[in-house]
């Protein structure tokens, strides 16, 4: 990729990152909706908070900010864990899971028809490129941490 690409790229993206569907979308992918979004797929078992900062690559000090939220609206409820009293476990009530899936067909409605207006093609190449970018740079800050 040539300097002048990258520049053109890094336009691109930071236009993206400010577009108000990106910042609704990163509402539901990030903070709250994502905390909730990992516990709705665990519903009807418990999770350490622990779990959940791994899980989501959230701080463990943001994550227990979250839960605070959480519970206060009613989406969660914590227990102390029998085996360790000094730990707790987290489950998603109902109500938040009820929300969750909310949220979540919000964002693959949003999304789905960004994609439709695309058309099929350019959608499934956007797609591939998106996840070919995300390997090479993955793969790339690896290296970087040797």
């Amino acid at each position: 990729m040539t300097r002048e690409q990258a520049e053109r790229f890094t336009d691109i993206v930071k236009a993206v990152n400010q577009s108000e569907a990106v910042e609704s979308f990163n509402l539901y992918a990030h903070g709250e909706m994502l905390v909730l979004v990992h516990l709705a797929r665990a519903f009807g078992q418990t999770v350490f908070p622990s779990e959940i900062a791994e899980a989501t690559r959230t701080s463990p000090t943001r994550v227990a900010k979250i839960l605070n939220t959480l519970e206060k609206k009613g989406y969660i409820v914590r227990k102390t864990d029998v085996k360790d009293r000094r730990k707790v476990q987290v489950s998603v009530t109902e109500l938040g899971n009820q929300k969750a899936l909310q949220e979540k067909e919000k964002a693959l409605t949003r999304i789905s028809n960004v994609l439709e207006e695309m058309g099929q093609d350019d959608s499934e190449q956007f797609i591939r490129l998106l996840t070919q970018y995300l390997t090479i740079t993955e793969r790339q800050s690896l290296d970087w941490e040797d």
